[in-house]
């Protein structure tokens, strides 16, 4: 674990391999009674959002992106804002029928 110069345990600004780093607000804990922090602020974001992001960005995106790529046979180039929804589309489909066809596949083995 990298430590956060100039950073004194409250809240602010530190810097990390000359990169400034925005430090989380001190959180309270009950049992303990002590004020612990954080190392990174996600921006109030949960895991769940976090989550969220990287399989609609990153594994829907691709997947739909290929598919879509390979289907037009190289013409689809997904230039147009509207199509990022498409393409995430897609791929949610395609990852989703996959899920259910290996559901159907399990329920009709036993």
């Amino acid at each position: 674990m990298t430590s956060i110069d100039g950073w004194n345990g409250a809240a602010g600004e530190g810097t990390r391999g000359g990169e400034v780093v925005k430090l989380a607000q001190p959180v309270e804990i009950e049992a303990a009674g002590e004020t612990q922090c954080c190392a990174y602020e996600h921006e109030g974001r949960g895991v769940l959002d976090l989550l969220m992001d990287f399989l609609i960005n990153e594994l829907f995106y691709k997947i739909g992106f290929a598919f879509l790529v390979f289907i037009t046979g190289g013409r689809f180039k997904g230039e147009s804002s509207y199509y990022y929804y498409l393409v995430c589309l897609v791929g949610f489909l395609l990852v989703l029928s996959t899920v259910v066809l290996i559901f159907l596949a399990w329920v009709m083995w036993f």
